[in-house]
């Protein structure tokens, strides 16, 4: 494509210019000679209508107008070249494309319908309102998943009593429902997967029960776990690298204020783990506990390499926050302790992410400490030291 004349405004400056739109770049240059490039994966929102198209990076809008006949086109494909951009750049997008299409997004309770740009990649819906960032919806938050034929359109129910509905969707609102029904099934089947390993002394119909309750990421509170579960569950805490600090954990927490989570290793789409040639071998997976006490969060992995139990503050109210950093699959838990100004090079993604999710940005302010193995007494004594 050939540069398209357009105007330029940004602030109080208007100017002519011409747009040059490449796969990962928007590049615009001025009438006084100067270029301007907007890389896709910085920017924050994309908006616009038949006569004009409005960007926007942090602290900073630009509107193309006077694109003529162009504006539609240039919208359209913007739209659908910076989802997957941002979502990579944000760590919510692994290799896979996905399957992108709009529609309507009405977040419950009380929220209105808002024309949106999606892609479902996994076990994540990624979504885009016009003229707002990313962000994802987990699907294994959800409680409740139903095709609405009245309204044709899919209705969710979240695990902390929200939701969301998408609507607009012609004749993909039921491929979407199935295709999210066969998602949230893949996922439960990860964690039957794990469990007839882990848990073998589990009867089936009780891991059946678990592992459609316990998605990867999910934390699940100590009062959902039956009595035979938890005695299943002690015996996999008993044989983790981790397991004096788990009991210490359980001692420490606030009247049974404990939740278990299940993932995959970092980097590992937990839908597609079942795709693959059937070696025999068991799918990795990564074992976490979450302790309360106060308003003190503790949370650990029993099992694997992690060398810190993660310390926030912000009492139950976190839970959610933690079980949405431990649903994203490609996520790396170096965002939620590194300073900013460390995030940087080969992990500046990282450092976009800690700016502009949601979930990560809240985290980080409610992140205290990390505190460290270097030796069961001295990490005793700090755990101690919160009672």
């Amino acid at each position: 494509m050939n540069p398209r004349p357009c105007q330029l405004v940004s602030g109080t400056s208007s100017t002519k210019a011409q747009w040059l739109l490449t796969e990962e770049q928007l590049v615009l240059s001025l009438e006084a000679g100067d270029t301007q490039v907007l890389a896709l994966r910085e920017l924050c929102s994309v908006a616009g209508d038949e006569l004009s198209v409005t960007l926007a990076t942090p602290g900073q809008a630009f509107t193309l107008s006077r694109l003529g006949a162009d504006a539609a086109l240039l919208l359209a494909e913007l739209r659908a070249r910076w989802l997957p951009t941002r979502a990579r750049t944000l760590r919510l997008l692994g290799a896979s494309d996905g399957w992108q299409f709009t529609g309507s997004l009405t977040r419950a309770p009380g929220g209105s319908a808002e024309r949106a740009d999606l892609l479902l990649a996994g076990s994540t819906l990624l979504v885009a309102p016009h003229g707002q960032d990313v962000s994802p919806l987990f699907l294994a938050l959800l409680d409740r998943l139903v095709f609405d034929p009245l309204a044709y359109a899919v209705v969710a129910t979240t695990s902390d009593g929200g939701g969301w509905s998408l609507g607009m969707l012609g004749s993909r609102s039921e491929d979407l429902h199935e295709r999210l029904r066969d998602a949230r099934s893949r996922l439960a089947a990860w964690t039957a997967t794990v469990l007839a390993a882990e848990m073998p002394a589990l009867s089936a119909t009780a891991r059946a029960l678990l592992a459609n309750h316990w998605a990867p990421g999910r934390l699940l509170p100590l009062d959902a776990v039956s009595a035979e579960a938890r005695a299943a569950l002690q015996a996999w805490f008993d044989r983790g690298d981790r397991a004096a600090e788990a009991t210490a954990l359980q001692r420490w927490a606030e009247d049974d204020q404990i939740w278990f989570g299940l993932t995959p290793p970092p980097g590992t789409e937990p839908t597609t783990v079942l795709d693959q040639p059937d070696t025999g071998e068991v799918p990795a997976a990564l074992l976490w506990l979450l302790a309360r006490r106060g308003s003190a969060i503790l949370l650990e992995a029993i099992g694997g390499e992690d060398l810190a139990t993660y310390h926030f503050e912000g009492g139950a109210a976190l839970v959610p926050l933690v079980s949405e950093m431990l649903c994203a699959p490609h996520f790396a838990r170096e965002a939620v302790y590194a300073p900013l100004g460390e995030l940087t090079g080969e992990r500046a993604d990282l450092g976009l992410a800690a700016r502009h999710l949601p979930f990560l940005v809240e985290l980080r302010q409610r992140f205290v400490k990390r505190i460290i193995h270097r030796d069961t007494a001295s990490w005793q004594s700090a755990i101690d030291a919160l009672r």
